[in-house]
């Protein structure tokens, strides 16, 4: 009976994963075949099976009724979400299922949908879109990094917050010597009997 059970809500979780962002796929499906909107489409596949592991669909448009109709879709699958944040002029949205993590992101004209599969590791030959929203809320993507360039930018910036960090300690070190200087050269008497008022000075 325990078994049953269990069984029962596993399906039932899994069919609600399922279904947990249709509505927006759902919209955003339907919009990529009007022919009054500019979608760009790309997918990463693996080298040696070609196996899809990342897609990004954004799509542009002109069309009040098409944002009021995203953003319902959105709104309506926001309790499902792991992650939510919406601002006045945007808002995204992430949902994680059996499948991969899926994040949508709304602006007033044009909607974004990248899924990426459980899969992917962000190997050496995965690549990131980046993504730009123009001052009409137009969306592009402007530029394709590869992730090993990325993470060679983190290391030399976590190496160059590093170096800040030494030369903080390094110059709080001086700091101390210049005050143990100065109190010394203020009491110590020279040749001759006469000493030194730095502060006179």
């Amino acid at each position: 009976m325990t078994r049953k059970l269990i069984l029962t809500l596993a399906t039932a979780l899994i069919a609600f994963m399922a279904q947990a962002q249709s509505k927006i796929d759902q919209v955003v499906n339907d919009l990529e075949k009007a022919s009054d909107v500019d979608v760009t489409y790309t997918e990463r596949r693996t080298a040696k099976k070609h196996k899809l592991y990342r897609v990004t669909t954004i799509i542009n448009f002109n069309n009040d009724a098409y944002y009021r109709k995203l953003a319902k879709a959105f709104e309506d699958e926001r309790e499902k979400s792991v992650s939510a944040v919406k601002t006045r002029d945007q808002r995204t949205y992430k949902f994680v299922d059996s499948k991969g993590t899926s994040s949508y992101t709304l602006t007033r004209n044009s909607v974004i949908r990248n899924w990426r599969s459980s899969d992917d590791k962000g190997d050496e030959e995965s690549c990131v879109d980046v993504i730009k929203t123009d001052c009409h809320g137009r969306t592009h993507i402007t530029t394709t990094v590869h992730t090993d360039i990325s993470r060679m930018h983190e290391k030399l910036d976590r190496q160059l917050t590093m170096d800040k960090s030494e030369l903080a300690r390094e110059m709080e070190s001086l700091k101390v010597e210049m005050a143990a200087l100065q109190v010394a050269l203020r009491t110590e008497p020279l040749v001759g009997g006469y000493g030194i008022n730095l502060v006179e000075m």
